[in-house]
């Protein structure tokens, strides 16, 4: 298995053989507190109060921040380059050396076909993008190793406190527990909020630039309807009305005859600026993630462009 024997990120090999299968279970996960989460519209305000939640000297609170994380996670294009960074550097193979250089094919096989192998690795890689990952190991009935993420949410990686219910101040300090190196692993950097934290703003503009788009799509594609008639008289509205729900789906309204209903004159548009906003946000998260953009700029990509946006993403995989 792997052996974490220093403060953050450092693993080293320990022998398979030696790690005794007499079902340990897991101690910390188990207290976790489920929660109901409300979605709500998100925006810049959010992040900067997740933020501020995340410096407060005494307990500080991360459960606001990953779950603005887990909103952006809905945006297809911040997926897609995500999963395909994160398939391809999980593709690539595990290889043990002994201290003489000679490859140690017997554990390199094990750790290669080991499901909690690639389950460990993603959790490693994970800490790149949500800043932290603190996982625990356990044995199940049968003696299969067990991994098991503590949820982000719960953990404060500044202190080392695991919060069982994250809107109380009640916590674990796991950096002091004697489980802390073998059963509980920690990966991530100190004071990083992880490449998400920096693709929140681009998300966030190009929802809002949908947003603004499929209100334009809906003015001009069906707009409204009026209709002038005695609105004095009960039957000559009740027949209006008929005939402006029976004509279609369109949102209508009616006036009186002595009345008059304008149309205001607006910029007149094919919603290129909510376009070039939305390529705008795109390509941004396409460097964050990738270093490149890949594949997406279809009316000025060439081959040789892609062939040298994967070779930059296959640098930051290796």
């Amino acid at each position: 298995m792997l052996k974490h024997n220093a403060r953050i990120g450092k693993v080293t090999q320990v022998s398979l053989a030696n790690v005794k299968t007499n079902a340990k279970k897991p101690r910390y996960s188990p207290t976790i507190v489920p929660k109901a989460v409300a979605r709500i519209r998100q925006d810049i305000k959010s992040w900067n109060r997740a933020l501020q939640l995340t410096k407060i000297e005494d307990n500080p609170k991360w459960y606001l921040y990953h779950q603005l994380l887990d909103e952006i996670g809905l945006d297809a294009l911040l997926t897609s380059q995500y999963k395909n960074r994160l398939l391809k550097a999980l593709k690539e193979p595990i290889i043990l050396k002994k201290p003489n250089g000679e490859v140690d094919q017997e554990q390199t096989n094990i750790l290669n076909n080991a499901v909690f192998t690639n389950d460990i690795n993603t959790h490693i890689l994970d800490s790149i993008y949500k800043a932290h990952s603190l996982i625990e190991l356990s044995f199940n009935d049968e003696g299969v190793l067990q991994v098991e993420l503590i949820p982000r949410a719960n953990v404060d990686p500044k202190f080392g406190a695991v919060y069982p219910d994250y809107t109380d101040d009640k916590k674990i300090l796991y950096r002091e527990t004697t489980e802390y190196g073998t059963w509980l692993l920690e990966f991530g950097k100190k004071n990083d909020y992880g490449l998400f934290n920096a693709a929140i703003p681009h998300v966030l503009f190009k929802r809002f630039a949908q947003s603004c788009w499929s209100e334009l799509c809906e003015i001009y594609g069906i707009p409204p309807r009026y209709m002038k008639t005695n609105t004095q008289d009960p039957t000559m509205v009740k027949r209006a009305e008929k005939m402006m729900t029976d004509m279609g789906a369109a949102a209508w309204f009616i006036i009186d005859e002595s009345e008059s209903f304008e149309f205001a004159k607006g910029v007149s548009t094919s919603g290129d600026v909510y376009k070039n906003l939305i390529n705008l946000c795109n390509n941004e998260m396409s460097l964050l993630m990738s270093g490149a953009v890949i594949g997406q700029d279809t009316q000025n990509g060439s081959r040789s462009k892609d062939e040298s946006a994967q070779d930059m993403l296959q640098t930051l995989i290796d």
